[in-house]
């Protein structure tokens, strides 16, 4: 089972929400451009011989996806525990000392959105610390970014160098003909029906993030289910003000 650790208090473990959970595999991570990632990430999870994995893509290219589905995954092949951060809920003050403690008991360590956390001395010296424990203790740690290692402003030569002796697996955004795909994927999910004509109408008004059309579907899901109307384009219209 993993667990998030809270940014109050780093070491409460609470559940990561339940639909991320069964949503996010790898069979229904789209995109043909990054296939060759995802194979890469289940053989180096299945191997578990990289003390280091570094996925970087843009907004919108599916890290979040992966990273859960990479979860499961290790889960389910190594029955090993796991445990999740969300780098962007910390914050500067923050005590990076204890950041990373009590983490022995876990095989596989996440930590997503490390871009928006290093921002300090203290914070890059923690996560080199971490790495170097790691690779005597044969623990794996799995990190995202919106930057390869190399644009990252990191100080620290050794962080950097570690950054960059892991495998690193670079992402692309889908092209909207995959998100429409994906947006129906996730309406079928949830029980509703979504023409392309509706997918395609939604791709063109909404912003382009995963995360934005995951939302604006979900405003749509509880609209269908109060007015138990079909999703139309003109009903999207109206409850989306567009």
């Amino acid at each position: 089972m993993y667990s998030k650790l809270n940014r109050t208090s780093p070491n409460e473990q609470l559940a990561l929400p339940v639909l991320q959970r069964q949503d996010a595999s790898f069979d229904n991570f789209l995109g043909d451009a990054n296939e060759k990632c995802v194979s890469l990430l289940k053989q180096a999870l299945e191997q578990h011989d990289e003390t280091l994995i570094y996925i970087a893509g843009p907004s919108g290219s599916g890290k979040t996806h992966l990273m859960y589905a990479a979860m499961s995954y290790f889960e389910a092949y190594h029955e090993g525990l796991v445990c999740y951060f969300s780098m962007d809920e910390f914050v500067e003050n923050d005590d990076v000392d204890v950041l990373f403690e009590g983490l022995d008991s876990y095989s596989l360590v996440v930590l997503e959105n490390i871009d928006s956390w290093l921002t300090t001395n203290e914070c890059e010296q923690s996560l080199f610390n971490l790495f170097n424990h790691f690779k005597m203790t044969g623990q794996q740690l799995l990190l995202s970014s919106k930057s390869v290692p190399e644009h990252l402003a990191v100080v620290l030569p050794d962080l950097s160098s570690r950054l960059k002796s892991g495998l690193l697996l670079t992402l692309v955004s889908l092209i909207d003909q995959e998100k429409e795909a994906l947006l129906r994927d996730l309406a079928i999910q949830k029980g509703l029906r979504l023409e392309e004509e509706v997918s395609s109408y939604i791709i063109k008004r909404s912003g382009r993030n995963l995360s934005e059309l995951v939302d604006v579907l979900d405003t749509l899901d509880q609209a269908s289910l109060v007015e138990k109307r079909k999703l139309t384009v003109p009903f999207v219209k109206k409850i989306l003000h567009w």
